[in-house]
């Protein structure tokens, strides 16, 4: 996929300055200067030392074949995104809930139609398993998509079959196996092992043990394997349990939640503890946080709250650059707001702190569908509001603007000579990695005339 024409700039120090003074140069600063043609040809920006406070740039990507929302969407493992269930947005397209999937190919950069299940959903959940594979809800419902194949396939075994019918929570364990809980059709708790490697399409399993029925908990791996289950069953549990796949037994956390939560979200940090923000008490949308220590297994708030009371929001870890470790806390549900919240957060865990950035998500919106997309990249779908569009945060990247000259005859051509970055030959943006670096840039003009610059990047909070 291309870079964007078009950036939101994220929360950054003086970085350029502009024929007109401080700040950022526009998009339009060299084009604004291109009708001086009796000057020397030089850059108009001379700061030396700049320094940056960013957490990485949004751009959109291209939209989906299908305006959607109540959505999901997973990663697989050669990098396409699947888009499964959700419906078209009521009064704007119908009440449509859809049958067809959808697959965008990173490297044409084109949302696809792909194969259709047999059951429609608006809140289906998917599992990308390790042999090219996904698992596709739950119950007598349950299929098996072949992606590659483009063919569906339904478990039809008695044997197999799954018992979950509402309430589906599934997550991939680290040997290829998928662990499920929620409700059966009598209301009780259940939690099976889907086993992809059995009979063709595979094959679930009861596991006794689970010690409070739920439905909409997370689930939360840690480093040792096991699986945090915390939540669920509507607003009514503040308790949470361990899975320990070694040897498929459930044991209890003594210790309750600091609160009882539904629709929250969870994350493993990079110092093994858990972090579980927002959800819904049954009253009320939750701004509230906390966090969980695998070590002692107890519950404690984080410092403060979100700014935000929200849930069903999106954890998105930094994994590499200076911000590792550090979430981003993206859209959610509120209470007041049927689009969600445009501002995103972010969590440092060495203060267990949330606090803003400046930054506001383009296109904001409850109900959409978010994934990973390569490292240190997640890419946002559909929602309420954003009905087909697609959002990419990149985190590896920060957008540092637009570098304008001045003098010289036009066009202008840049480039970097010094240093580890990216530059529009044409326009003059420049983007740069989260390194700490000196680096060096060319302007040659319509007549080959050139002039150089040369800055050095720091990095602030």
């Amino acid at each position: 996929m291309n870079k964007p024409t078009a950036l939101i700039l994220i929360f950054i120090s003086t970085l350029f300055t502009s024929c007109s003074g401080g700040g950022v140069s526009s998009s339009n600063s060299i084009a604004d200067e291109q009708n001086i043609t009796n000057e020397t040809l030089h850059f108009i920006n001379t700061q030396t030392n700049i320094e940056v406070s960013s957490y990485g740039v949004i751009y959109s990507g291209n939209y989906m074949a299908s305006f959607r929302t109540q959505h999901q969407m997973i990663e697989m493992y050669d990098g396409r995104l699947l888009i499964s269930g959700g419906r078209s947005v009521s009064g704007l397209f119908g009440n449509h809930i859809y049958s067809r999937t959808e697959i965008f190919d990173p490297i044409t950069g084109i949302w696809n139609y792909n194969s259709s299940v047999k059951e429609r959903s608006y809140s289906v959940k998917m599992v990308a398993l390790l042999n090219n594979r996904v698992l596709i809800g739950s119950g007598k419902n349950a299929e098996v998509l072949d992606v590659n194949n483009q063919i569906v396939s339904t478990i039809t075994d008695p044997n197999c079959m799954s018992t979950i019918e509402s309430g589906l929570a599934s997550v991939l364990l680290p040997d290829g196996r998928v662990l499920l809980t929620g409700s059966n059709l009598q209301h009780v708790g259940v939690a099976e092992i889907y086993h992809p490697d059995q009979e063709e399409f595979g094959c679930f399993e009861i596991i006794p043990g689970l010690t409070s029925t739920r439905e909409g908990n997370t689930f939360t791996i840690v480093d040792d394997g096991r699986v945090l289950l915390a939540g669920g069953n509507g607003y009514q549990f503040a308790n949470a349990e361990w899975f320990d796949p070694s040897n498929n037994t459930f044991q209890a956390i003594e210790n309750p939640m600091m609160r009882q939560r539904l629709g929250h979200s969870a994350t493993l940090l990079n110092n093994g503890k858990i972090l579980i923000a927002g959800g819904y008490d049954g009253q009320h949308h939750i701004a509230s946080a906390e966090i969980f220590d695998p070590e002692t297994e107890s519950f404690s708030y984080t410092q403060n709250d979100m700014n935000i009371a929200r849930s069903n929001a999106h954890l998105m870890p930094i994994e590499s650059g200076v911000r590792a470790g550090k979430v981003l806390v993206v859209g959610g549900y509120m209470a007041d707001s049927l689009y969600g919240s445009s501002e995103i957060e972010v969590f440092d865990p060495e203060i267990e702190s949330f606090s803003s950035i400046g930054l506001e998500f383009p296109n904001p919106s409850s109900y959409g569908a978010m994934s990973t997309y390569g490292k240190g990249r997640y890419v946002y779908t559909g929602g309420y509001y954003g009905l087909n569009n697609m959002t990419i945060i990149d985190t590896n990247f920060v957008w540092v603007g637009t570098l304008g000259v001045k003098g010289g005859t036009a066009p202008y051509q840049f480039s970097i000579t010094t240093g580890t970055g990216e530059i529009d030959a044409d326009t003059g943006k420049i983007s740069l990695p989260f390194l700490e670096q000196n680096i060096s840039v060319r302007v040659t003009d319509a007549n080959g005339n050139t002039a150089n610059h040369s800055f050095t990047v720091h990095f602030t909070e």
